[in-house]
């Protein structure tokens, strides 16, 4: 029966014509997706709304196989690497010893997982690191009036401890022994103390394709530079942006920080 011994409106000229354009495009794509394919080419999208989604695929992209974990606390981050499926090296350094405590006994338990029990910084020396309640608030620098305001008794120090600071210079040899071509990812997380990381790393940064840092976009240590200052330096580096998240909210539900992944783009391009 047709749409008009139905009853049924006519469909107008022009849109089926715009349908059957539809179906023609879909078959065209589809049409250079099997062409592709046939030559060894899968075409994918890559969906990044995340950012353990974002690491999975920048650890694929630019095929890591070492990651320099500066900030391990209790090896949360090792973990969560493991989880994502990789498999390759970790190295990570903590340089509160408690925290280091549970970290080694972390990464003892896997072969390809070392941790070392120092701060890495812009030179060798030693210095006097703030441990509040919340031990993963750990740092050289002072907490703000706004951190005291926000967090209160967490982020008050509860002791101090004189740890050892080395530069990423110094043991980068180390961290890629035995890696035939070292392609590392750099993972920063010291509470305020990133830069200072980096302006001990000039050397090793040509092996490192991509990095996480934690940037602030409100202060919560005294002199800890900016989120501008930060992501400034680490595009003079030739480091770019693959995404931004944020870590936590003040109770305005203002962000406070975000993980920043970065990478180098010349890496980036599909083989």
């Amino acid at each position: 029966m047709s749409s008009q011994q139905a009853g049924l409106p006519r469909r107008p000229p022009r849109l089926k014509r715009q349908l059957g354009g539809i179906v023609t495009l879909k078959m065209l794509k589809q049409g250079i997706k099997n062409a592709l394919r046939a030559c060894g080419i899968v075409i994918k999208r890559v969906t990044v709304d995340n950012v353990d989604e974002n690491l999975r695929a920048l650890f694929q992209r630019l095929e890591i196989n070492c990651v320099l974990d500066v900030g391990a606390h209790f090896g949360e981050y090792g973990r969560r690497l493991r989880a994502l499926g990789y498999k390759g090296r970790i190295v990570s350094f903590e340089p509160v010893s408690a925290s280091y405590k549970i970290l080694s006994k972390r990464a003892g338990a896997e072969s390809n997982w070392i941790a070392h029990n120092v701060a890495l910084g812009r030179e060798a020396s030693s210095a006097e690191i703030k441990i509040p309640n919340h031990s993963e608030l750990a740092s050289f620098l002072d907490r703000s009036a706004y951190s005291a305001g926000e967090f209160g008794s967490i982020s008050a120090v509860a002791r101090t401890e004189t740890v050892k600071i080395v530069t990423l210079d110094s043991v980068v040899q180390e961290c890629i022994r035995n890696i035939d071509a070292p392609r590392v990812f750099l993972k920063m997380d010291t509470q305020g103390f990133d830069l200072e990381v980096m302006s001990g790393a000039s050397d090793s940064l040509k092996w490192v394709l991509g990095m996480q840092s934690e940037v602030s976009i409100k202060n919560i240590y005294d002199a800890m530079p900016d989120w501008k200052t930060a992501i400034g330096l680490y595009e003079s580096f030739g480091y770019e942006i693959s995404g931004l998240y944020p870590v936590t909210r003040d109770k305005n539900l203002l962000v406070m920080e975000f993980d920043c992944l970065l990478a180098k783009r010349e890496f980036l391009a599909r083989k």
